[in-house]
């Protein structure tokens, strides 16, 4: 089952991320953003493995090095091969190996492994998803949002007038993970002010998959399309329940 297939080729490239984690300091780039060996070895291992398993029917971006493969192909597969990597260089267990796979134009099967905090999330569009191999939902919007909620915001939160959010506020250094945080339930809800779409790619399917969305706050929601072609959003996100994304965005200001 290609499914299967999928899992077995992240979780070997999770092993290798493990074992090298802590053991690198790697370089700034010059977005100001961190690379590392692993980066590197485990995008050139991920996309070598995907050309052989779709047949070659297969259009790949990677953080690292961009496009490759047949742009006509049928599968799009979008890499973070270390989404987090300031926190996997400094010993921080949030961070992940993010790849979301699209057939057509369309949502398939979103895969992102948290080897540090040993936690696995998998999407497959339509069917549900899944942490650590039990069925996950985003919970039915609670309004107005209890005091007890969390908001995971981007690392320039200090920019945005958020006092007025009834919960509590979370930084917890990478975007993909506070969208996979969604899908579980654990933040009531994520903004994503500071990123790429190829950062949640992943963690967007397993969103969606859970059944929630992931808009803009203008309100327009943000579409395959969107990640598949534009790797800098247009304006900043907010990933939560369908029902919560009016509540949640009043307490939100520039």
């Amino acid at each position: 089952m290609t499914v299967d297939k999928v899992v077995d080729i992240v979780n070997t490239a999770r092993q290798t991320a493990l074992n090298r984690y802590g053991l690198e300091r790697g370089e700034l780039k010059a977005d100001g953003t961190w690379v590392t060996q692993t980066d590197n070895l485990i995008e050139e291992f991920l996309r070598e493995k995907f050309v052989a398993l779709f047949e070659q029917d297969v259009h790949i971006f990677g953080e690292e090095g961009g496009w490759t493969g047949k742009e006509s192909g049928s599968y799009v597969v979008i890499i973070d091969p270390i989404e987090g990597t300031g926190p996997f260089r400094d010993q921080i267990p949030i961070w992940g190996i993010s790849v979301g796979i699209f057939h057509e134009g369309r949502p398939w099967l979103g895969v992102f492994s948290m080897p540090a905090a040993n936690h696995f999330f998998l999407g497959e569009f339509g069917k549900g998803a899944q942490l650590d191999g039990q069925a996950i939902t985003v919970p039915a919007a609670t309004i107005p949002i209890s005091n007890l909620a969390y908001l995971g915001v981007s690392s320039d939160a200090h920019r945005w007038n958020l006092q007025q959010y009834p919960g509590k506020i979370r930084a917890l250094g990478a975007s993909g993970p506070h969208v996979a945080l969604v899908a579980s339930g654990v933040l009531q809800a994520a903004l994503l002010t500071r990123f790429s779409f190829y950062d949640i790619a992943g963690t967007a399917i397993i969103l969606w998959a859970a059944g929630g969305g992931l808009y803009y706050l203008s309100g327009q929601p943000v579409s395959p399309d969107d990640i598949i072609k534009s790797q800098k959003p247009t304006d900043a996100v907010l990933a939560c329940h369908p029902d919560s994304f009016e509540e949640t965005r009043k307490y939100i200001q520039r």
